[in-house]
């Protein structure tokens, strides 16, 4: 925010609000902790949103990790264990299908699983 008074103008700090009375005209943070301490907030709100991510995507392959492990990478289990365990099924590294049959595969990390409505979920290792 400017404000012109005799040709100068007088503007306020984007972090604390105080004056800047001296410096580049366009300046507008009034010293070099402001600055970082706008910028260090502004990238830390950014980034929540990958960590967050990067968690559920962690927390999924551990579900898959313990599943195969149940069914031992041949049998298909009960959807609702998927449920259960906590699976968040949007968060996903990648998807195909099946040229054959059309049946999408979702993929975390290593692990992909196919979703049958009447058989349940298969697990498979990548």
């Amino acid at each position: 925010m400017a404000i012109s008074a005799n040709s100068k103008e007088i503007r306020k700090c984007l972090w604390c609000d105080e004056y800047i009375l001296e410096g580049r005209s366009d300046k507008i943070f009034c010293n070099l902790k402001c600055k970082s301490a706008f910028n260090n907030k502004k990238n830390k709100e950014k980034n929540l949103v990958f960590i967050q991510t990067d968690k559920y995507l962690h927390r999924n392959w551990e579900i898959l990790d313990k599943l195969y492990r149940l069914s031992e990478g041949e049998k298909y289990i009960d959807r609702l264990l998927l449920t259960t365990k906590a699976l968040r099924p949007i968060y996903f590294t990648g998807m195909e299908r099946e040229p054959t049959t059309g049946v999408i595969k979702y993929i975390v990390y290593n692990y992909s699983y196919e979703v049958d409505t009447k058989l349940g979920v298969k697990i498979y290792k990548v």
